[in-house]
């Protein structure tokens, strides 16, 4: 399935973590939390690492997405008849 939700119900941020960073979801995570109001529990979020050249200095990069899961629920429910 493919589907948009409309850009003022999602939130888009490159974040930066440490290279030697081993939980990179956590860190994510709690980036995110920053960002949102209510609980990260109530978004549906999914990341990409964004791979530079050269690459950058003791980081790595990744673009995040996170939407209130309600939204992706409606829009599960319309695909599903």
């Amino acid at each position: 399935m493919v589907a948009c939700i409309q850009g003022g119900n999602t939130i888009t941020k490159k974040v930066r973590v440490d290279a030697s960073e081993t939980d990179i979801e956590g860190a994510i995570k709690w980036e995110i939390s920053q960002q949102v109001l209510g609980s990260l529990d109530e978004f549906r979020m999914d990341y990409q690492e964004i791979m530079h050249s050269p690459p950058l200095d003791n980081a790595r990069e990744f673009l995040v997405v996170a939407c209130r899961s309600e939204y992706v629920d409606v829009l599960y429910a319309c695909s599903a008849g």
